[in-house]
This record gives structure tokens, sequence and C-alpha cells, in this order.
């Protein structure tokens, strides 16, 4: 009788276990990736080295500076086109501006946020890529030395 009883807890912990790593399973496989730009590629985070933070579905209508202020290292001084940003631990005041680079769908943008704040509406917004270290300037050279936020559109405009 023990025995039976004994195989019995057995047999459903076992049952009960499967069922827990299949459901497991299928909610790993749903996980939604997150792409990191650069301006010019797209990779997974998951296989980004550098440092670096998405902010994904724009569907919101909101400033692009409330969108930055969720973003962890990055410091938004100010509302609206007079919002000064600045990427924490990235203050390069020898050069003179210490604000970081903008790059919209892979064009770096001269004249820092208040341009950009003017230029893209928050509607057309599809992600934000804040590349928070080093590894940015091997791209974007000296100007990325403060960091580089890289904005993909909706819409492929020129711009």
């Amino acid at each position: 009788m023990k025995k039976q009883i004994i195989l019995l807890a057995l047999l459903s912990s076992f049952f009960l276990l499967d069922s827990c790593a299949n459901r497991a399973g299928s909610i790993k496989n749903n996980e939604r990736k997150t792409e990191i730009s650069d301006g010019y590629s797209s990779q997974d985070s998951r296989n980004y080295t550098g440092s670096a933070s998405v902010v994904e579905d724009l569907n919101q209508a909101i400033p692009l500076e409330t969108y930055l202020r969720g973003v962890s290292g990055v410091l938004i001084n100010g509302q609206g086109r007079n919002a000064q940003v600045r990427i924490r631990g990235l203050v390069n005041s020898f050069v003179g501006d210490s604000e970081p680079l903008f790059v919209i769908n892979g064009n770096a943008i001269n004249g820092g946020f208040s341009t950009v704040y003017e230029m893209v509406p928050t509607n057309d917004i599809k992600s934000v890529s804040v590349l928070k270290d080093a590894g940015s300037t091997g791209i974007y050279g000296s100007r990325a030395a403060n960091g580089v936020i890289v904005i993909q559109l909706k819409k492929r405009n020129d711009l």
C-alpha cells in the first residue's frame, strides 16, 4: 500500500513538473525581441556588447523629452524645445557642448535637441535608442563623445 502511494505521488509530481516546464518554455519563446539601432544597423539587445537603452512603442503623442526621461542615465533639464539633454557620465566639457549627438534614420543632425524637437513630430517616432558608451565614437567619431540618441521614424522621410 505504501509503495502504491509513493508511486502515485511520484507520478503526479512528474506530470506537474512537466506541465510547468512546458508553460515556462512557451513564455520564454513569446518574449519580444528588443532591437538596438546604432543608426546604420540594428541588432538584438542580447547580442549588443555596449551600453544602450531603447524606448519602443511610441504610440502616444507626448514630447520626446518625456520619453527620454524614462531612460536610465539620461538627464533632462527643462521642457519642450529648450530642454537640455545629457547622458550621465559622458560630459565632455573640454570640447564645448556636452549634448549628445542626435541621429535620425541614420543621418547625424547638427544643432542638438532643439533642432530635433522641431524636425520630428512625436507621432512619427518608431523607436529611440540611447548609446551610452565610448563604442559609439567608433561609428560617429568625436561628435559621439557625449553619447548618441538614435531615432528611427515609422516613415523613412528624407531629412
